[in-house]
């Protein structure tokens, strides 16, 4: 009725015989092959990552540092910066909603 969609031409549904183990040569090299270079392209960029995390490492304690030497030498402009930053965060996250305040004035019976 209907004929396989790809018809091999030993009849049979598999490869031929002769031809399976240079197949599986190729294949078991290629694969070989792509996992070192899998391997080598991971040791590099895990090398990078490090590379990378210990100059971030170093640049954040320094700056550590100088805003510690900062806040020692002007307290007092330490103090009003934080006041400051405060404010603005919270009237930035209260500008989200809305808040109306009525108010009853005692001089109108009210």
């Amino acid at each position: 009725m209907s004929e396989p969609l790809n018809p091999q031409p030993n009849g049979g549904d598999t490869a031929p015989a002769d031809g399976e183990p240079h197949v599986r040569e190729a294949m078991t090299s290629f694969m070989r092959e792509a996992r070192v270079a899998l391997e080598d392209l991971t040791e590099d960029l895990l090398a990078k990552a490090r590379l990378g995390y210990g100059m971030v490492r170093s640049q954040a304690k320094e700056r550590s540092q100088q805003t510690v030497e900062m806040v020692r030498e002007k307290p007092y402009a330490a103090l009003g910066a934080a006041v400051g930053i405060g404010f603005l965060v919270g009237h930035l996250f209260s500008a989200s909603r809305t808040h109306v305040i009525y108010l009853r004035d005692g001089r109108h019976g009210l």
